[in-house]
């Protein structure tokens, strides 16, 4: 009977994970990783929710800003489905490609991550002063299997934590404050993100930080501050039709 019982909970627990892994497997088609590799998404609202939701939020002077996220989809079913037996591999890979591509000012960020946050993001511009088709990358998701970021055009400080030249005031709140929450970014950061799953939406961290996030000067900041967060927005091509348009939905009115 014990045999037959130990036979039992394994099976419910394989299919536990199978679930598990279906329902991330669903998730990760729909994140950062479709605009950096240019694929066309038609995802609905319900998509966005059971992923890492993107965002569009728009200018003062109408400018857009593409808010493309995703999990780290390969660590994230390697170390769900292998019950941590692997768990060793994917903290080196991740912690090597970290060290490679990214800057860290605390050892912190040095850490292996689960793959389980929306980490892997991409942040793109389109000026309202330019050309539709004209675009300006910020920060852009890796694409490798460990990675996280591989550009990252935000942080205005240096690993010794000295600000970079063409950082302005407000960049340094505007980074820790919100870009940091909305990529999953030190123990704080995850944390908040970690949070935003049980708050309502317009009043959770991360969309908040994604608001903080836009005042940056590379982003809003410069551009007359932020006027909105625009609705029903799930794709970087419908964030770009709606630059310089005045009649984009308010996603969180009278929230941020």
């Amino acid at each position: 009977r014990s045999s037959r019982s130990y036979f039992v909970g394994l099976k419910a627990m394989m299919f536990a994970k199978l679930i598990a892994v279906f329902l991330l497997s669903i998730a990760v088609s729909v994140g950062a990783l479709r605009t950096h590799a240019g694929i066309n998404s038609t995802e609905e609202e319900e998509a966005a929710h059971l992923s890492c939701r993107d965002y569009c939020v728009q200018c003062n002077d109408g400018s857009t800003v593409w808010y493309g996220r995703s999990r780290s989809w390969f660590r994230s079913f390697v170390n769900l489905f292998s019950e941590g037996i692997l768990l060793p591999i994917t903290a080196i890979g991740n912690v090597v490609m970290k060290a490679t591509e990214e800057e860290f000012a605390s050892w912190a960020g040095f850490l292996p991550t689960m793959g389980l946050f929306c980490e892997k993001v991409d942040v793109i511009k389109f000026p309202a002063s330019e050309e539709w088709w004209v675009y300006e990358p910020v920060m852009l998701a890796d694409l490798n299997w460990f990675g996280r970021i591989m550009l990252n055009e935000l942080k205005p400080y240096s690993p010794t934590r000295v600000l970079k030249e063409w950082a302005q005031p407000g960049d340094l709140k505007a980074y820790k404050k919100g870009c940091k929450v909305m990529k999953a970014a030190g123990l704080k950061g995850s944390a908040k993100q970690f949070g935003s799953n049980f708050q309502p939406l317009c009043e959770d961290a991360v969309t908040r930080g994604v608001h903080t996030c836009s005042q940056h000067s590379r982003l809003c900041g410069s551009a007359g501050g932020v006027r909105q967060v625009i609705a029903d927005v799930y794709s970087y091509k419908a964030c770009r039709a709606w630059k310089s348009s005045t009649l984009a939905p308010d996603m969180c009115p009278g929230h941020l």
